[in-house]
């Protein structure tokens, strides 16, 4: 039996599946339309820098709409924004499906980067409303999991879509992905948001929602160490096609074969990291999976600046690299986002903004110099090693509040 909206749900199975897909719209939206870029920019007759700018403002959306649904929710509830956001990626695939030109399309590109991104930080703020510690970081992994089959299936989808439909039938297809959002919001995502006693909310309820957040240490810490292993992730993203493409002189296709292999570690790392927070604390394998990434990123580094980088070592050291990264987004997420749980969708909205800053700020310095594998080993370390400090100050300031306790 369906539950009304009023009824607060249950974090099961379904209920998973359905934020996964909430999460999932994103990476659609961007990977399943990079193989038509070049199709878009010769249909427009528009040059490379504005095919590039549909994804460059779309990023800047979803980083945008996280920072002003994630506290707006905390207000109106989860669900109302929820709704919305998804109608408004109907409208946007629609329009863009329709564009009569480059620049309308990079307009309404970044209003869809909005309604996506209001879709992931309230996707993360359900979550943490309905549950908190082992539970959260566990209900994270099994999430990243699910959504971490789109990477896999986006690219591959539009390489063999763009030619028979081209790309403005690619917009047509995520348009019928958020029509199913839609549905889903809809029928199946109930308010998660606890009422709070004796009304609240309005302006007053955001601001004291800023204050605490802000003053709050040890989310600061543990913001720090998920946005940090961000740099990682992206970084690898970016600079996939100039390590294995350019320096290790691979076919595109054998290029997102590694790509679909490494998305594998990902997802499984997710599986694993879930079944690990059922015996031993989260912090526990956050700080684990920390120091073997820094480890990883440490092989690449001096593998590089040694003897130039020996392709088989790039591909186990990035493989068992990214099979860590569940072990410090979805415990990250949790931790920080439990220690301001009664604001979870500004704290949520705070760490994925951060997330999106350093993914800009790596994503060029990938390209620095004049051989990727040393710039990605750098990337990769630097980043991690910032995650892990954060990691570590948490560690030590949540030492400091049991002893305070007591």
């Amino acid at each position: 039996m369906r539950r009304g909206p009023s009824t607060r749900p249950e974090l099961g199975a379904g209920m998973l599946a359905a934020l996964a897909l909430m999460i999932s719209a994103g990476p659609f939206a961007i990977d399943m339309y990079l193989p038509a870029l070049p199709t878009l920019r010769d249909d427009f007759g528009a040059t490379t820098v504005w095919a590039q700018l549909t994804l460059t403002t779309f990023m800047i959306g979803m980083a945008v709409g996280q920072l002003i649904t994630g506290p707006l929710s905390d207000v109106t509830g989860r669900r109302p924004p929820l709704i919305v956001a998804t109608i408004l990626s109907v409208v946007c695939a629609v329009a863009s499906a329709l564009a009569p030109s480059v620049g309308v399309l990079v307009a309404v590109r970044a209003v869809m980067g909005l309604a996506n991104g209001a879709c992931v930080v309230l996707a993360r703020s359900i979550v943490a409303d309905l549950a908190e510690g082992r539970r959260a970081a566990q209900a994270y992994s099994l999430l990243m999991a699910m959504m971490g089959i789109a990477p896999v299936v986006a690219p591959l989808m539009g390489g063999l879509l763009v030619e028979p439909i081209g790309w403005r039938g690619l917009f047509w297809i995520l348009a019928m992905i958020a029509a199913v959002q839609v549905t889903v919001a809809v029928l199946v995502i109930g308010e998660s948001k606890p009422r709070i006693p004796g009304g609240g909310g309005g302006w007053g309820a955001f601001t004291t929602g800023v204050r605490t957040v802000a003053s709050n240490r040890l989310f600061t810490a543990y913001t720090v160490s998920f946005a940090a292993a961000a740099g990682v992730l992206f970084g690898y993203i970016a600079a996939g096609p100039l390590v294995f493409i350019d320096h290790f002189g691979m076919s595109p296709r054998m290029y997102s074969i590694v790509f679909a292999v490494n998305s594998v570690a990902l997802v499984t790392g997710s599986l694993v990291n879930s079944r690990l927070v059922r015996r031993f604390e989260p912090e526990s394998v956050l700080r684990l999976a920390g120091c073997v990434v820094l480890c990883c990123g440490l092989i690449l580094l001096c593998d590089a600046l040694l003897v130039g980088g020996h392709l088989p070592v790039v591909l186990v050291v990035l493989f068992i690299a990214l099979g860590h990264m569940p072990g410090i987004f979805g415990n990250a997420t949790a931790l920080g986002v439990s220690t301001v749980r009664s604001h979870a969708g500004l704290g949520s909205a705070v760490m994925g903004f951060c997330q999106f800053l350093v993914a800009g700020a790596v994503s060029p310095l990938v390209g620095l110099g004049g051989d990727p594998v040393v710039a990605l080993g750098l990337v990769v370390t630097v980043s991690v090693g910032l995650s892990l400090c954060g990691t570590l100050v948490a560690g030590a300031l949540s030492r400091m509040i049991i002893e305070e306790q007591r």
